[in-house]
């Protein structure tokens, strides 16, 4: 923002709330564009419809999770090179996005699938921590738990 001079701390402070409110509210945003994106496997990265720059970025980064959704050693290091992106490049840009790191990113996504998977099948917990890429089914369990409130044997028998 520019601030022409001489300025008044008052203005500088109202400027600077008015930036944050900004940031949060875009990150509000891109959050409820993750939760609500669906993945269309045939599309490609190239966009024909009016996403912009960021909401492309973020479906690319989506669709490199699902595809590698099972893949319990895909890692920070694999979705930076499948995002030519360096790792702190990524995390910023995720964080700056969503404001969520980007591990917790992925760990969010696929327990989101989880969460699918548990209530649209009849596949067993155990089978739902191993489908979408956590190796441990009590690290899985307690994840859920942290982001659902719910256990994932008490989300299945609803």
């Amino acid at each position: 923002d520019y601030l022409s001079k001489p300025f008044h701390p008052e203005e500088l402070f109202v400027r600077l709330e008015k930036l944050i409110v900004l940031r949060r509210r875009l990150q509000e945003r891109f959050s409820r564009f993750v939760s609500n994106l669906k993945i269309d496997k045939s599309a490609t990265d190239k966009s024909d419809g009016p996403l912009d720059p960021e909401e492309r970025f973020l479906q690319k980064a989506l669709r490199i999770v699902e595809e590698n959704m099972s893949d319990e050693d895909f890692d920070m290091p694999q979705f930076c090179k499948a995002l030519n992106m360096s790792r702190s490049n990524l995390f910023r840009k995720i964080k700056a996005l969503t404001g969520q790191s980007a591990t917790t990113f992925i760990r969010n996504l696929r327990l989101e699938k989880a969460r699918e998977l548990l209530l649209g099948t009849d596949l067993n917990v155990t089978e739902v921590c191993f489908r979408v890429g956590f190796s441990s089914p009590n690290y899985f369990s307690r994840a859920f738990r942290d982001v659902f409130g719910v256990a994932p044997s008490e989300m299945q028998r609803h």
